[in-house]
C-alpha cells in the first residue's frame, strides 16, 4: 500500500517542480531579453558612430584631393596645406576603419544576444506549456504513517 499512497504526493511534487521550472525559464528569458536590448542599443550606437566616422573620412579625403589638385606650386604654403589635409584624411580613414570594426563586433554581439533571447523565450514557453498541461490530482495526500 505504501507505493500506491506515495503516487499522489509524487504527482503534486512534479506539479510544483514544473511550475518552478517554468518560472526559472521565464526569468532566464527575461534576462536574455535585457541582454538583447542592451546589445541592440550598443549596435545602434556603433552604427551611428561608424556612419559619422565614414562621412568625416569621405569629406576629409575629398578636401585632401582638392588641395592636392589645387597645388600647382604658384601659391606659397599650398603644398604644406595639401600635406596636412592628406594627413588628416589618413587619420580620419583610420578612425573610420576602427569604427567599422567596432560596428562589426557589435553586430556579432547583437546577433548572439538575440539568438540567446529567442532560445530562452522558446524554452520558457515550452516550460510554461508543460506546466499548464501537467495533470493535477486533487486527491488529498495520504494520511501519515503511524
Amino acid at each position: 500500500a505504501a507505493p500506491a499512497a506515495a503516487a499522489p504526493a509524487e504527482k503534486a511534487s512534479r506539479s510544483v517542480s514544473s511550475a518552478t521550472s517554468a518560472a526559472a525559464a521565464a526569468s532566464a528569458a527575461d534576462a536574455a531579453d535585457s541582454s538583447a536590448e542592451r546589445a541592440n542599443a550598443e549596435l545602434a550606437e556603433a552604427a551611428s558612430n561608424a556612419a559619422n566616422a565614414n562621412s568625416l573620412a569621405v569629406t576629409t579625403r575629398l578636401a585632401a584631393d582638392f588641395a592636392w589638385a589645387a597645388d600647382d606650386g604658384s601659391i606659397d604654403g599650398t603644398a604644406a596645406a595639401s600635406a596636412k589635409t592628406s594627413s588628416a584624411a589618413d587619420k580620419a580613414g583610420e578612425r573610420a576603419a576602427a569604427a567599422n570594426e567596432r560596428l562589426a563586433a557589435a553586430m556579432d554581439n547583437a546577433a548572439n544576444a538575440n539568438g540567446v533571447m529567442v532560445t530562452q523565450r522558446l524554452a520558457a514557453n515550452t516550460a510554461f506549456a508543460a506546466d499548464a498541461f501537467t495533470p493535477y490530482d486533487p486527491s488529498p495526500p495520504p494520511p501519515p504513517t503511524p
